[in-house]
């Protein structure tokens, strides 16, 4: 098994003493260089006014978490799938990248985690996991309706170089959680000129390093 994967198998056990070196174990998983993923999209408010709301969380210093939808790729009838999305409703999801990948994604916000406050770090740390695919998560789908574990490990599927901060809604305010961490924007030569420009600005009035992302 992953030892990642087992790591998170120990953080259900049902010895007290297995869990807490499970949490030990992962204490610096977060204090790493972590990138976010970057895009444009708008929504629509009740007044109609168009928002970008990843735009709008960096520049509030918050990380925006999304609701869990399960990955295409597992294999379950979607009446499954809506069972297991409404069990799901009370959690939050974020996914994070350790390294910038040669991808079409505009830019990436990079995040400094080590300027968490000691309280948001608890928060956080027990429930930061590893991406992995399908196959070596071995999702036991007939047990999908009715394990906690099974369905958290159906929200960390993804691909390598990915993690997942999975939390209680409870903890975020208008899904977004306060982490004043931001320590660069790293922006694709090639994305829009309008964007770039407002990356720019943004990097300038936070104080911020302003990077183009170049490959070989």
């Amino acid at each position: 098994m992953n030892k990642k994967l087992q790591n998170f198998m120990n953080l259900f056990s049902d010895d007290d003493k297995v869990v807490y070196q499970a949490i030990l174990a992962k204490k610096d998983w977060l204090f790493v260089p972590l990138f976010l993923p970057g895009n444009t999209m708008v929504y629509m408010d009740e007044r109609n006014l168009r928002h970008y709301r990843l735009l709008e969380a960096i520049y509030d210093d918050v990380l925006p978490f999304d609701k869990i939808l399960l990955d295409t790729k597992i294999p379950v009838k979607s009446d499954v799938k809506l069972k297991v999305e409404s069990d799901l409703k009370e959690y939050r999801k974020l996914v994070l990248m350790d390294a910038i990948p040669n991808d079409n994604t505009p830019f990436f916000a990079e995040y400094d985690f080590t300027k968490l406050n000691e309280e948001t770090y608890h928060a956080l740390v027990a429930n930061f996991y590893p991406c992995l695919s399908v196959r070596s998560l071995s999702i036991d789908l007939s047990l999908l309706e009715t394990s906690l574990i099974e369905k958290l490990k159906s929200v960390m599927v993804g691909k390598k170089g990915e993690h997942v901060l999975i939390v209680d809604q409870s903890v975020l305010l208008n899904d977004s959680l306060y982490a004043p961490m931001l320590r660069a924007i790293h922006v694709r030569p090639n994305a829009d000129p309008v964007l770039q420009e407002e990356l720019r600005l943004l990097c300038k009035e936070k104080g911020i390093i302003y990077k183009e992302v170049h490959y070989d």
